[in-house]
Order: structure tokens, then sequence, then C-alpha cells
């Protein structure tokens, strides 16, 4: 709990204080903003973190915070002359001699493979996904030439490409408690880039047409489109997801 608190203040701190009229700021300092623009990275980087609270809270502001973020991104931020293709600043951004684009992961990922990350989590938890969907699948098909040529800048978008052909886990737990035993075992059972969602049937995406099984809260595992029979216990969720408890 101490960690989910901090993250969520951490959170709320960066989006009171940096997200200026819709817009990101890159830096602060005592509590006051500076006036550099965010760029591709701080968008795509602050999306993912904002839908990771989501899928741990349940709380749809997390989410609309994150695809507000993601629409900015996508009208400010791509090439329009060549689909899937990103800048690294922002279309009315301090004009360059030449705009910055570089794609290659270093130390960091790239702001593209954020991005394509981002894009990709949030088609998995949207109502309606299809922009997302072409969106994510567009930036990881530029990043093929990075991929056959030089793989070692492409760290970061090998582990977002693998995530999309392979489908992320997908952990759809129907409960009413948000204290659920069963969303609480999803959540610490899951394995790294799995998409882990709790609430009512119907009250998000992948839990439309998931309701109770037997009166009892239920947990869906699928991956990509294939879903397993629902279970209602932690024990056969781990058996599902195979894990040693």
């Amino acid at each position: 709990p101490e960690f989910l608190d901090a993250a969520t203040g951490c959170a709320r701190g960066l989006l009171d204080l940096h997200l200026v009229d819709g817009r990101l700021r890159r830096a602060s300092l005592g509590g006051a903003v500076g006036d550099s623009a965010g760029i591709l990275e701080d968008y795509a980087a602050l999306a993912t973190g904002l839908l990771t609270l989501y899928q741990v809270t349940g709380d749809q502001s997390w989410l609309d915070a994150a695809q507000a973020l993601l629409d900015t991104a996508l009208t400010h931020f791509t090439d329009p002359d060549q689909g899937g293709r990103w800048f690294d600043t922002a279309d009315d951004a301090e004009a360059l001699l030449v705009r910055p684009s570089d794609p290659v992961d270093g130390a960091t990922p790239s702001g593209a493979s954020l991005v394509a990350e981002a894009l990709l989590t949030f088609a998995h938890l949207a109502s309606e996904p299809e922009r997302y969907v072409a969106a994510a699948a567009a930036t990881l098909a530029s990043a093929t030439p990075i991929l056959a040529r030089s793989p070692r800048g492409g760290g970061h978008w090998l582990a977002v490409t693998e995530t999309a052909v392979r489908g992320p886990i997908q952990i759809a737990v129907v409960c009413t408690d948000p204290e659920s035993e069963l969303l609480s075992a999803a959540r610490r059972f899951a394995p790294g880039g799995a998409i882990v969602v709790g609430g009512p049937e119907g009250s998000s995406a992948l839990l439309d047409g998931r309701g109770p099984v037997h009166g009892q809260d239920a947990a869906y595992v699928c991956r990509g489109r294939l879903c397993d029979l629902p279970v209602t216990t932690p024990g056969d969720l781990a058996d599902a997801l195979g894990v040693a408890v």
C-alpha cells in the first residue's frame, strides 16, 4: 500500500503541476514548473505509468488522463507524411534547423518505442480501441529497419514487439468489492506486461459481457482473443497463470 500511495501522489503531483493547459512541461523546481515543453518520451512514459495506476486502482480518472496524453501525442508528435514515424518535439515547439526524430533506444528507451508501448497498452483497455491499435501497429512497423540492422539499438522495441505478437495476458476480474481477494491475487500473480482490470460486469472493455460465476467473483484469463474458462479462487487463478504459490 505504501508504494501505491507514493505512486498516486507522484502522478497527481505531475498532473497538477506539470500539465499546463493540457500540455506537459519538462521540469519543475521547488513547486514551480518551468517553461520547457514536454517531449514525446515525457507523454509516453507518463501515459504508461497512469495506465498502470488505472489497472491497480480501477480509478477511471487515470485512464482518462492517459488517453488525453496519448491524444495530444497523436496530434502534435506524429509525422503527417510518414505513417508510424514520430518526432521527439511537438509541431508547435521552438523551430529548429532539423526537427529531431530519433527512434533508436539507448540507455533509456526512445520516445517512439515508449509511445508504442503506451498505445498498445491503452488499446487493450479502451472502449473504442481502433485508433490506438492502428497507431501502435504503424509505429511498430516503422521500427523494422532498426530491429533488422541494429537490434542492440532496439531493446525496448523488441520487448514491445514481443508483447504485440504474443498478445499480453489479460486478467479481468468481475467483482464489486475493490478489496476483492481474487482481484488482489490477480495483481499479485500477474506476470510482467500483463493487463489487469477489476470491477463489476461491463465497467470496462475487458469486463464487457463477463459476469460472476454462481454469485462469486470470477477471473477471466485471456491471451490475445482466446480466454480460459473463468476461475473463482486464488489457487485456481495461480494454476491458470502457471504461478507456484
